[in-house]
């Protein structure tokens, strides 16, 4: 084995019988190669699409998986999709369960000694190899994306292929040498081809910084050394765009990956992290690899565990996998299995641990079961205090308190950017809209823009392509500016945290006449003692404040409280505006996780040249 160490695979064994986790992580292993052994699935012989498309529209669902279903694709709600673009998208998740499966097979023979594993393992490759050559995922893909050659994109084609080559290396030495030919010639070097040449498009394109820059340098990594080919192992590792360069252009100094998206943050930490384990046992430490700014794996992990709420939730910041039964906390969960047993700290320990409560699994994913170190014990929450991750521009504010606030000023982020420049998140009853599977149109025309945000929207438009300023930090109080978010609009945001209260102060102005409005999104119940008119219609005819539906206003002279019970946690919000204002009630899209729960939206709306507007958030 050339990708996981004689050591680590020993230890996986003696944790069977010293740790109760591990024995039922196993035979939860054997029961699913020993159901696909019992009746083999179906491997398609068609490529996969875009796995974004897998989504209902009239829900805003992920639609349900079900491997034994082609052409059958139910939300949950009761909607059933068809046609090619959700088959082609169901093919993703199938190719993608069955390369999983298939390196649970070998691991199930070279750790449990499971023939039966070996022999599922070996003729899925085989399989896989006989066909992959009649592929053509680019035939059919979007003009905009990166193609492969097993699916659309070359970025799902590496995700797909990291399982299988860890299936190959675990059971390479008992393949024939016609088998272990046919494999190198027609599956390895093929995808090696895409791979090598997506990688260079990356390159002339001047994206090196692109997450999917880690996906393809981790496949070409492992290809590189399951193979004993140094020119790949090469390119996975060193300049132009291997890691060593991957890892200083698209890292910030504070350790977070550029796009501020906590899920990117992941993915891309994920990739490496196999990497470096591969390279290990190949005599090569990642870990010590240390970026001009001073980035490192560990560097990463850690600034991914400071922006955790204090239930050790993460901030859906940016676009990302924000969706019901995403893939996003099983990739923590792999990525912080390998990470917390290569540098062990008690806040990855947390991690891990809140990732599976929310799951409710258990550790039986392959990254535990041969990395895991013990059973998740750690208690209680290590995300206290405040954190800023002044490069990154992301300011997470904390109390002991059932309360805690988040505000973004960073750079502009490209294509995963939401409009959300100095927008004020608070933990747990006002969480950040999400981002859905990227197929759905409200996933462009709603989730990103300013209103879906608890932000200030200028005449009904999102700010520009822009990010913020960090003006003072003095340990618990924020003052942020968007100087360049509306022309002519000078826009301060100042926030505090002091015990259980949030005070937040908005301060816009202008030379000419604007429509100013306040917004804030909430979960949960809500009270107030203000009278108001009924009004019916949505906030705009066209655009993202199409999408609230107003159902009253109300003016106001000074201030108006909400009383706020979100999960019998109770807590009032004052807002209070220097001059008078109108108050708009309405309802808003729900969460990307639960788009069908409809959100109360409160808006303070200001017409004028100027406003200062005063929340306080207090828990009861």
């Amino acid at each position: 084995m050339r990708l996981f160490s004689e050591a680590t695979i020993e230890q996986a064994r003696q944790k069977i019988g010293s740790t109760s986790w591990a024995a039922e992580g196993w035979q939860a292993v054997q029961h699913r190669v020993a159901e696909w052994h019992r009746r083999p699935g179906q491997i398609p012989e068609e490529a996969g699409g875009w796995i974004h498309n897998y989504i209902c529209p009239e829900h805003w669902l992920p639609l349900r998986y079900n491997g034994n279903l082609s052409d059958y694709h139910a939300c949950p709600a009761g909607h059933v999709c068809a046609g090619k673009k959700y088959d082609a998208a169901w093919r993703v998740w199938r190719h993608r369960q069955i390369a999983d499966l298939a390196r649970e097979a070998a691991l199930a023979y070279v750790v449990l000694g499971v023939e039966s594993g070996r022999e599922t393992a070996v003729s899925i490759l085989a399989q896989y190899a006989g066909f992959y050559s009649r592929l053509d995922g680019q035939s059919d893909a979007e003009t905009w994306m990166l193609t492969g050659h097993a699916f659309n994109q070359a970025l799902t084609e590496a995700l797909w292929a990291i399982p299988l080559i860890h299936t190959y290396d675990l059971v390479a030495d008992t393949l024939d040498s016609t088998l272990q030919a046919q494999l190198t010639q027609d599956l390895w070097q093929p995808l090696a081809n895409v791979m090598t040449r997506a990688q260079d498009k990356l390159i002339a394109q001047n994206r090196i910084e692109s997450n999917y820059m880690a996906w393809l340098n981790v496949t070409i990594g492992c290809l590189g050394f399951a193979l004993n080919d140094p020119a790949l192992i090469e390119r996975a590792v060193q300049p132009p765009a291997g890691f060593t360069a991957h890892l200083d252009k698209a890292i910030f100094a504070d350790g977070l990956e550029y796009e501020g998206s906590p899920y990117y943050h992941n993915f891309v930490l994920l990739a490496y992290l196999i990497l470096a384990e591969a390279a290990k046992v190949n005599n090569v430490n990642l870990y010590t690899v240390t970026g001009s700014q001073g980035q490192t794996l560990t560097g990463m992990g850690c600034a991914f565990a400071q922006l955790a709420w204090p239930d050790g939730s993460i901030p859906d910041l940016s676009d990302g996998s924000y969706w019901q039964d995403s893939i996003y906390d099983s990739e923590i969960c792999q990525a912080f299995e390998i990470l917390n047993a290569a540098q062990p700290r008690n806040k990855f320990a947390w991690i891990l641990r809140a990732a599976y409560r929310r799951q409710n699994a258990t550790q039986d994913n392959w990254a535990a079961l041969l990395y895991g170190p013990g059973e998740t014990t750690t208690t209680g929450s290590v995300a206290t205090g405040h954190t800023i991750l002044k490069k990154s521009g992301i300011a997470v504010l904390r109390t002991d308190k059932m309360l805690a606030a988040l505000v973004p000023f960073g750079p502009y982020r490209g294509s995963h950017h939401q409009y959300d420049r100095l927008s004020l998140t608070v933990w747990p009853f006002s969480r950040d809209a999400g981002s859905p599977l990227y197929g759905l149109p409200a996933r462009k025309a709603w989730y990103p823009h300013s209103y879906a945000h608890n932000t200030l929207v200028v005449d009904g438009q999102s700010h520009a392509n822009c990010g913020g300023e960090l003006l003072d930090w003095d340990g618990h109080c924020l003052t942020t500016s968007a100087p360049e978010a509306y022309p002519g609009v000078t826009f301060k945001r100042t926030t505090e945290m002091k015990e259980n209260t949030i005070l937040d102060k908005v301060a816009v102005q202008s030379n000419e006449t604007h429509t100013f409005d306040w917004v804030f999104h909430l979960d949960g119940d809500i009270k107030s003692p203000l009278d108001s008119q009924p009004l019916s219609g949505p906030l705009a005819n066209g655009g993202a404040g199409s999408y609230i539906k107003l159902h009253s206003q109300s003016h106001v002279n000074e201030s108006v409280s909400f009383d706020i019970n979100y999960r019998s946690n109770f807590y009032r919000l004052t807002l209070t505006g220097e001059q008078p204002f109108t108050l708009l009630l309405g309802k808003s899209p729900g969460t990307s996780r639960y788009p069908q729960q409809r959100r109360h939206v409160l808006i303070g709306r200001t017409v004028g040249t100027q406003q200062r507007y005063q929340t306080t958030i207090v828990q009861l």
